[in-house]
């Protein structure tokens, strides 16, 4: 009887996992491990990324940089800010950081060690200067060529963020922090406005635009209080007439408008259906009127861009362009009129059924439309154009790295240089030549202050 006793109990501890008879236990899992993936983007960007399980409570990652602790994000990936031809090794450990502001617990496990080179910097054009613009930050930067005495020089533009409005100032001569006014308003444009000696100032505050005068005295910004361009409106572009009057192209409800203003208040005409940019308005010397419209809005849906003009019967389209990409509110490029029957337009074309992009080239020359693509990129953005002296076409636009790149030329010849490949911020552009055949390029993106480059 105590021999089969025995016999069960053996049976039964080998049941419920008491040993005996089965031999050793079985071993842990092993703990779950994280592969570090990366590559430089360009000279100044590294991407990494990771997959990991999820361990802890308020799981995060700590990045460490060449054997330093650098960061701690939440996500499974991470940018990097790089210095070109540069030599970055990474490590990524996971761990939990109590929000909000909690210290990080490296709890394990730890990836494995990557290491990667970033590529050196292309060759910049020499004989520029670059400097902040004493502008802030911003997306939306404009510029103008004051000619008259005491405001010579170049005005600019930008728009950091509604909150703190626009910010206007004088660039030449630049005293980094004088000569500078803000007014509420999330977007910005400016004209000169020789009668008054100072300038034309349109700015919208997300529904309405809003026009007033400014003038500068004894370095001291002077505005007058603003009136009503017009209501729940979108992007908008500002000229001047051949009288000195300031016009302003805005769209509302897939519709562009052209206002004027006489008599201290502004009136609106129709031009027709489409969407705008920041750049869309044009003036000939002998009055002509030009509009460069899309039929896409803020999508990134290729369309085609026209060029309407205004005649005696109303508003014609002039020419067009296809497969024309367009860009937030920056619309998709930039139209000039430096002489009478003299038009010309920058804009973004996609290319190879929209795998690449280009800056194309439209003008209207001895009486004919031509359109041509002057550089390519993976990423183009919107374009920036204006003439010199010598009748040259200066483009200023963005690459694919947001790397501030110069098209010169005309009649067949064109150059492209780099002027600035450390920064990533020509997300957005302006341009314009003042009377002593200086460049000024605006410059910008959300994640840095407006830049100038002023060279020849």
């Amino acid at each position: 009887m105590l021999r089969a006793l025995t016999v069960v109990l053996i049976a039964l501890l080998a049941g419920c996992g008491g040993g005996g008879g089965g031999g050793a236990a079985p071993e842990a899992p092993p703990p779950p491990t994280i592969v570090l993936e990366g590559s430089a983007l360009d000279a100044e960007q590294i991407v990494l990324s990771w997959t990991v399980a999820d361990l802890y409570a308020n799981q995060a990652y700590a990045v460490t940089v060449n054997g330093t602790p650098y960061d701690v994000t939440t996500s499974k990936g991470y940018l990097f800010h790089a210095q070109p031809d540069r030599n970055y090794c990474f490590t990524v450990v996971v761990g939990s950081r109590v929000p909000p502001v909690g210290s990080f617990s490296a709890l394990g496990p730890e990836s494995n060690r990557l290491c990667i080179t970033t590529p050196s910097l292309p060759p910049l054009a020499g004989g520029w200067q670059i400097r902040d613009a004493g502008l802030g930050f911003g997306k939306l930067p404009a510029i103008a060529r004051y000619e008259g005495v005491p405001q010579y020089g170049i005005y600019a533009c930008s728009a950091p963020d509604p909150i703190s409005g626009s910010i206007f100032g004088y660039l030449k001569p630049f005293e980094a922090g004088a000569n500078t006014f803000s007014i509420a308003g999330s977007d910005c444009g400016l004209a000169p406005n020789p009668s008054a000696g100072g300038l034309h100032v349109v700015t919208r505050d997300g529904s309405d635009i809003w026009y007033r005068t400014a003038s500068l005295n004894l370095g001291v910004w002077y505005t007058s209080g603003p009136t009503r361009v017009a209501a729940d409106a979108g992007p908008f572009s500002v000229a001047l007439d051949t009288h000195g009057s300031p016009l302003v192209l805005y769209g509302k409800g897939g519709q562009v408008y052209l206002a004027r203003y006489a008599a201290g208040a502004w009136t609106s005409e129709l031009v027709g259906d489409g969407y705008i940019g920041w750049r869309s308005l044009a003036v000939a010397p002998d009055g002509s009127i030009y509009a460069l419209i899309g039929e896409s809005g803020v999508t990134a849906q290729p369309g085609q861009l026209r060029v309407l003009t205004r005649g005696v019967s109303g508003w014609t389209t002039a020419a067009t362009a296809s497969n024309v990409a367009p860009w937030q509110t920056r619309g998709s490029g930039s139209i000039v009129a430096p002489a009478a029957g003299d038009v010309r337009v920058a804009f973004r074309k996609t290319l190879d059924a929209g795998t690449s992009m280009g800056v194309g080239y439209l003008v209207f020359s001895d009486g004919a439309w031509s359109e041509s693509v002057i550089a390519t990129s993976a990423f183009v953005s919107p374009p920036a154009i204006a003439v010199n002296a010598a009748g040259e076409s200066l483009i200023a636009w963005g690459d694919e790295h947001f790397d501030l790149r110069l098209s010169r030329g005309g009649g067949g010849a064109w150059q492209t240089a780099y002027i600035d490949a450390l920064g990533r911020l020509a997300e957005a552009t302006e341009i314009e030549v003042d009377v002593d055949g200086n460049v000024f390029i605006l410059y910008s993106d959300a994640d840095g202050p407006t830049k100038v480059a002023i060279g020849k």
